[in-house]
């Protein structure tokens, strides 16, 4: 076997110089007058707007740009320029102004012919690229004076890019498209000045569709007087469907059967949203008072309520009598009472119904649930039936099928699947997520097993994504309090106060400082560039 080795240089034939221009989220290469790469976020939306004017034989005629000014600023940009086209009889000079802000950027061109001479086409050229547009459903107005002005919608018909090379045009008389970027962005691209249609530029190995002005169906090459002139317009505008949400209430788990917190710890914890402090009692084990006792002596001192899990066993018409009665003059502590059953999914329902009810007698005004411990599978394959509960509630963790960061990072828009499912099947009433770990939990042996990422940037960052994806829920109840599944270390007094201090808590004390009012949902980017968490608070900022 012969091999050959070649050194390529890839830097002999050097590339044109573009500058990157950026407008909030619209950013985009600008190169002698023409806009490539124009992308919203990390998403490519069009791949090039450039004009053309080309003779009659197809020739693009070459083009000297004067008087370009460049205007950048953080969150718009604006470019104008003249352009003088030449070639053989051919003499057109155009205007240009090219400006982006508020999530628009128009692309505008006057131009003037300077002699008589014949051309084929004349104006402004929109590109799509072929690996994101093949195939992709569309809305095309053909038609923007149909009368039906009140209805952006009306004049709009449903199509798809072609998929396999199209031999025509698939789209005529064009003046203005519509399609989905992602979930929640819309995009509208608007033409103004001819009429425009699209042809497949894959016919002559071309990676776009080319939307441009004069059909083909109109006589070329044709005549273009002397001082002549023309206006043309493209207009990008994405919309996002943005949504307030009430910032959810955030509470934490008491490490199970754990020593009190201490003194630091405490006011530490403070300094987070804790509107709910979850705590476990399995009221057959000896020593569930004694947690109970702790537990509201915690939530005492952190000013806050406690949100109890409580298992039941098969005596559980006398448990529910203990425990009444260990709580009868602390109702007032109570954030709300989730009801399950030793080694059960969810708890039966003679156990729920039974119980529940004794609850409400005592403490109506505490909402009593219906749900799990464990994965939302083992609440969705077990749903409530027709019996009086007033939340439901299950956790989860990101690591059931995959362990790796990049698979955690990426099903993290997964969690508001499980929210919108939950609504589904138990109309109006409250979700609470709860416990939200990092780790796979292992409740059952009371064990805390470590993962190397809970105290580091990485978990800090899941947890904001996490709680942008968890937006609708009433409550989420993020890891321990203390301990290596906690937001903070846990206190031996052989450490400073700094140093308990994790990313984690870091990034709940800069919440609790900014006291968030809403969440505002913007959808997710792609790939793994999340839009981590945006925030509105009561001033409105």
């Amino acid at each position: 076997m012969i091999q050959h080795t070649f050194t390529i240089n890839p830097n002999d034939v050097l590339l044109p110089a573009a500058k990157k221009l950026v407008a909030g989220k619209l950013s985009c290469l600008y190169e002698n007058g023409n806009l490539r790469l124009i992308c919203f976020g990390k998403r490519e939306v069009i791949r090039m707007i450039y004009s053309a004017v080309r003779n009659e034989e197809w020739e693009t005629t070459a083009i000297e740009i004067s008087n370009e000014t460049i205007e950048q600023s953080d969150d718009t940009f604006k470019v104008c320029y003249t352009a003088v086209y030449s070639l053989d009889s051919i003499k057109y000079r155009a205007v240009f102004t090219i400006e982006a802000g508020n999530n628009v950027l128009s692309f505008k061109m006057s131009g003037e012919a300077l002699e008589r001479f014949q051309v084929n086409r004349i104006g402004l050229c929109v590109l799509h690229a072929a690996k994101d547009y093949a195939g992709k459903s569309i809305k095309i107005k053909h038609d923007q004076n149909s009368g039906e002005e009140n209805n952006e919608l009306a004049t709009y018909v449903d199509a798809n890019f072609p998929l396999v090379i199209a031999p025509h045009q698939p789209f005529k008389m064009v003046r203005a498209m519509q399609w989905q970027l992602n979930e929640s962005t819309t995009v509208h691209l608007n033409f103004e000045g001819d009429d425009f249609e699209t042809e497949d530029q894959r016919n002559w190995t071309d990676a776009s569709f080319k939307t441009y002005s004069r059909p083909l169906s109109l006589p070329f090459p044709y005549w273009v007087e002397a001082g002549e002139k023309m206006e043309q317009f493209v207009t990008l505008e994405l919309k996002e469907d943005t949504r307030k949400i009430k910032f959810p209430e955030l509470g934490y788990s008491r490490p199970a059967k754990a020593p009190h917190l201490t003194p630091r710890e405490i006011e530490l914890l403070k300094n987070v949203p804790f509107s709910h402090y979850r705590v476990e009692l399995k009221l057959y084990e000896n020593d569930w008072q004694r947690i109970l006792k702790a537990a509201l002596s915690e939530a005492e001192l952190l000013g806050t309520k406690l949100a109890l899990i409580v298992f039941f066993s098969g005596a559980f018409t006398v448990e529910v009598e203990d425990l009444t009665a260990a709580l009868t003059s602390k109702q007032a502590l109570l954030y709300n009472l989730l009801i399950l059953q030793k080694e059960e999914k969810v708890s039966s329902v003679n156990l729920f119904e039974y119980v529940y009810i004794e609850l409400k007698k005592r403490f109506p005004s505490v909402p009593v649930g219906y749900g799990t411990n464990r994965n939302f599978v083992d609440l969705n394959r077990n749903r409530p039936g027709n019996f009086m509960y007033d939340f439901v509630s299950y956790g989860l963790h990101p690591q059931a099928h995959a362990t790796d960061s990049r698979t955690i990072l990426e099903n993290i828009e997964a969690q508001k699947y499980t929210i919108e499912t939950a609504h589904n099947f138990a109309a109006g009433k409250a979700i609470y997520v709860s416990p939200v770990t990092l780790n796979e939990r292992k409740d059952a042996h009371d064990q805390d097993y470590a993962d190397p990422r809970q105290q580091t940037w990485f978990a800090a960052s899941w947890m904001l994504q996490s709680i942008n994806a968890l937006a609708e829920a009433s409550g989420v109840v993020y890891f321990k309090t203390v301990g290596i599944n906690g937001i903070i270390k846990r206190d031996d007094n052989t450490v400073s106060e700094v140093s308990l201090s994790t990313p984690l808590y870091e990034v709940l004390k800069a919440i609790r400082e900014f006291g968030p009012a809403w969440v505002i949902v913007q959808g997710a980017m792609d790939g793994l560039q999340k839009e981590v968490l945006v925030l509105e608070n009561s001033k409105g900022e």
